[in-house]
């Protein structure tokens, strides 16, 4: 049948056709009406949705039990199954464990081993209320020299004694390898050197062996030095020197020499030496003596540039007044110097009593300081000056 198609004048005789409606209501009524209707719609658009969730949770927490108890029986159903196909090899996999438990505690052996290693080399380098030995702990330390790396600084350090050793028998027994397991990159120059006492008190025996090798003028300069700082702060006077049990060491560059004093008060300047920027701070003598300790403490505020000595005054401190009284050093501050308990400030005051050991005074009267304590150190009256420096905790095999 063939579709028909209305023309624009058929479709308006047809709508005229229509029977008339008539809306008695306003067009402000008609606009409310419309949005009644349509607040009516949006309220009612969440209603369905939310029932149909409720209805999906609901039928979803009653069947999660089931689930869970067929996924927990089918997994137990498969371990059981290869337990029972795979029963030798079972028993081959517990011995092996057992042997990979034995291994992970001898492993855990081991790392606890190096935590505490670790924690010994830590507590060198934690901050400290002090950098010095005091005259009432003496026998509890050891103190010797080492030389830096290069051989360019000889550093008194103080290592405590675990038991109580004769003291050469225990400066013989270190070598560089036991030192280096707390101290790394620093070097013993009496290494392969064997000491004895003599007849007369205070002096020692040096037997050197050969090594090393004493030609080059530093080599004979630190060697030398080592002897001075290691024996007298054992309180020796004089050393006798020998070759493999014959009288003498040939140096290379002041020939041969049969004995050498040993000085107590060398009067040095005492700076701040670091191997990195981060490590603990070492109280370092100067390689060179000084006629008066004002020449001294004026070289200290300068420091050593060259050989990274560094001054162990503040920045903020441009002078120091110092008068000499006998056996105490009167040292006063700038009185607008404010100071702290803190670790710059124990080094400057510890440097300055080193230092003032190092000219043969017994006490030292800090002025101008408000603070009644810094460190360990009482500021109100002298203060007594340090044994050595360099407390260093040694732990003997």
């Amino acid at each position: 049948m063939k579709k028909r198609e209305w023309n624009e004048e058929e479709i308006k005789q047809l709508l005229n056709q229509l029977p008339s409606i008539t809306d008695h209501r306003t067009s402000s009524e008609m606009y409310q009406h419309i949005e009644r209707k349509i607040k009516g719609r949006k309220q009612r658009t969440w209603i369905a949705p939310t029932i149909a969730t409720l209805a999906a949770l609901f039928l979803f927490a009653l069947m999660t039990p089931y689930l869970f108890q067929e996924i927990s029986s089918s997994s137990y159903e498969e371990a059981a199954d290869e337990s029972g196909g795979d029963q030798d090899n079972s028993l081959n996999s517990l011995t092996m464990g057992e042997g990979e438990i034995a291994n992970i505690e001898e492993k855990s052996e081991d790392e606890a081993a190096e935590a505490k290693l670790f924690e010994d080399k830590q507590s060198t380098i934690s901050p400290q209320d002090t950098f010095v030995i005091h005259s009432k702990d003496r026998e509890k330390y050891l103190t010797f020299a080492l030389t830096n790396e290069q051989s360019e600084i000889t550093i008194p350090f103080s290592f405590n004694e675990d038991e109580h050793v004769e003291d050469l028998k225990e400066i013989e027994r270190i070598s560089s390898e036991e030192v280096s397991e707390i101290m790394e990159s620093f070097r013993f120059e009496l290494e392969d050197t064997t000491f004895a006492h003599t007849k007369i008190p205070n002096e020692v025996i040096i037997n050197y062996q050969g090594q090393p090798n004493l030609s080059s003028s530093a080599s004979e300069i630190y060697y030398m030095e080592t002897i001075q700082e290691t024996f007298r702060w054992l309180g020796y006077k004089k050393a006798r020197l020998q070759t493999r049990e014959e009288e003498g060491i040939e140096f290379g560059n002041t020939g041969m020499k049969t004995e050498l004093d040993i000085e107590t008060n060398r009067k040095k300047a005492y700076f701040i030496y670091r191997m990195q920027d981060n490590s603990r701070a070492l109280l370092v003598p100067s390689n060179e003596s000084f006629e008066t300790i004002e020449d001294a403490v004026l070289a200290m505020k300068e420091g050593t540039a060259n050989l990274k000595l560094e001054s162990p005054f503040l920045t903020t401190i441009d002078s120091i007044d110092i008068d000499e009284d006998k056996t105490e050093l009167d040292i006063t501050f700038p009185s607008n110097i404010e100071f702290e308990d803190s670790e710059p400030y124990i080094l400057m005051l510890e440097s300055l009593l080193l230092t003032a050991k190092e000219f043969g005074f017994q006490k030292v009267k800090f002025n101008g300081v408000k603070m009644q304590r810094i460190g360990v150190m009482n500021l109100a009256e002298p203060v007594e000056v340090p044994f050595a420096p360099n407390p260093i905790f040694f732990h003997n095999k």
